[in-house]
């Protein structure tokens, strides 16, 4: 029925929208939203207009770490599991936790170094990881530039578009290789004195 798979369908939406359980009256709010679109706009409307509720709301919107006050007036307080899985996932994922992490921080065994540690290796060794530092780089050391480079061809008869694309592609392969490669350290990334080329580079 379609109150039943309304139902399936915000259980299972929730928890990874607002990286968290949400709150029994959250999700009874949600759930008579479906029902009354259901009831007037039909099924379908109702999936995409309680998807696009989900989807505005402060709970999606913002990274909330309520974490354990313990006492009011204390300003710094340590995180709690789920607030810590949210995190860490943003950081190494720059997106919301998945099942496994969402598992572990509900049975509180985040904060446990081992269990920490583990779950830092196994999201580090996902290509997700690789793609968020490759991210990181083409902002910190401002990459995109390159797309809107322009030379002037008189001076510089090399340059072309694919020229562009060798360049871009050294960077990246210079990041990865320093930060995931052997040894994969700070001192490699910021002192490593080799450049990596393709054939029209190497030119």
């Amino acid at each position: 029925g379609t109150s039943t798979c309304g139902a399936a369908f915000i259980d299972q939406l929730l928890p990874r929208a607002f990286r968290r359980a949400p709150k029994p009256e959250e999700r009874t709010a949600i759930r008579h939203f479906f029902d009354t679109a259901a009831g007037t706009e039909g099924f379908q409307t109702a999936v995409a207009m309680t998807l696009q509720l989900v989807l505005q709301s402060p709970q999606f919107l913002y990274r909330l770490e309520p974490g354990n006050t313990g006492q009011s007036g204390v300003r710094v307080v340590p995180l709690d599991d789920i607030a810590l899985a949210s995190r860490l996932s943003f950081f190494l994922w720059a997106s919301i936790p998945d099942e496994e992490l969402r598992a572990v921080a509900s049975r509180g065994e985040l904060k446990n170094s081992a269990t920490y540690e583990a779950q830092v290796r196994r999201m580090m060794s996902d290509p997700k990881a690789r793609r968020t530092t490759e991210h990181f780089h083409r902002l910190w050391l401002e990459i995109e530039r390159l797309d809107t480079l322009v030379k002037d061809t008189r001076v510089f008869p090399e340059w072309n578009e694919a020229l562009r694309a060798s360049w871009t592609g050294s960077i990246n392969a210079f990041v990865d290789d320093a930060v995931w490669g052997d040894p994969g350290t700070l001192e490699a990334f910021l002192t490593e004195p080799v450049i990596w080329v393709d054939a029209r580079l190497a030119r």
